[in-house]
């Protein structure tokens, strides 16, 4: 990739995977975008329509995002640091010259220190380093519904192995960004607890007991994959706690902290 982004002319350039055709107008759409936003450092697909080679479970849906399937209704554009609802994926990424060349750059100073703290490489820390370096570089990132990709997905995706590893993974990476942009970490997506909702009720916090209930009883119902799935990928940032903790790569109270709100725009 590196050496495509050095000896690419252009100043948009776009990554395309061999399991997700474009749709026959997304070089020109993206172009169109391109010209419209010149804020924009990284966008991407809104529509992203899978293709499974059979017939998918049920629960299917609600892990469209480690499937990286995507229905949007509106374009979403984005300076927030800690927002990754709206980052663009890889396929069919779209990034300026100076996005490419500041990933280039950060990714040969520190990429190595990041990864060599785990032997899994975090999924998803690439694609979302884009986005941070387009707002490092005073820009935005974005996805837009009118990028259209249709994503061929296998069987062998369809597993509970394969995604609870997968989600192991996002959960891993989630904690990437925030130490990449010196932010205090907070969990994403923690599971619900029955210990967090009793020292809720303990501290007279009524409302905050029923919300934490109410999920716990929403998670119970849900088929054994997906409760699965959820708590391997909260095991995935507690690890990420920890691999960067022992590294000193942040202090070990910036993970208790709430997570700041450093929207921009």
């Amino acid at each position: 990739m590196v050496r495509g982004m050095r000896a690419a002319a252009a100043d948009l350039m776009i990554a395309v995977d061999d399991d997700s055709p474009l749709e026959v107008d997304y070089l020109e759409v993206a172009l169109r975008t391109h010209q419209a936003y010149p804020a924009l450092g990284a966008f991407g697909a809104g529509t992203i329509t899978p293709l499974y080679e059979a017939k998918p479970p049920q629960w299917v849906d609600e892990v469209s995002g480690l499937l990286a399937i995507r229905t949007l209704a509106s374009p979403v554009i984005s300076r927030d640091m800690t927002g990754g609802r709206c980052r663009p994926w890889g396929l069919g990424l779209c990034i300026t010259r100076s996005v490419a060349q500041a990933w280039i750059s950060w990714c040969e100073c520190n990429l190595g220190r990041l990864l060599a703290v785990n032997s899994r490489k975090a999924t998803g820390l690439e694609d979302d380093l884009f986005s941070i370096c387009a707002v490092w570089l005073g820009l935005y990132y974005g996805i837009f519904p009118e990028l259209r990709i249709n994503h061929v997905i296998p069987s062998s995706r369809i597993d509970e192995g394969y995604l609870t590893d997968l989600a192991r993974g996002h959960g891993y990476s989630h904690a990437q960004p925030a130490v990449i942009s010196g932010l205090s970490l907070q969990n994403p997506a923690p599971p619900a607890s029955l210990k967090v909702a009793i020292a809720l009720l303990a501290g007279f916090q009524l409302h905050g007991a029923r919300v934490e209930c109410s999920r716990l009883r929403s998670q119970l119902a849900e088929p054994i994959v997906l409760r699965h799935v959820r708590r391997a990928k909260d095991s995935g940032w507690r690890e990420a706690i920890r691999d960067y903790h022992s590294q000193g790569l942040i202090p070990w109270k910036a993970a208790l902290g709430p997570s700041p709100d450093p929207a921009q725009g």
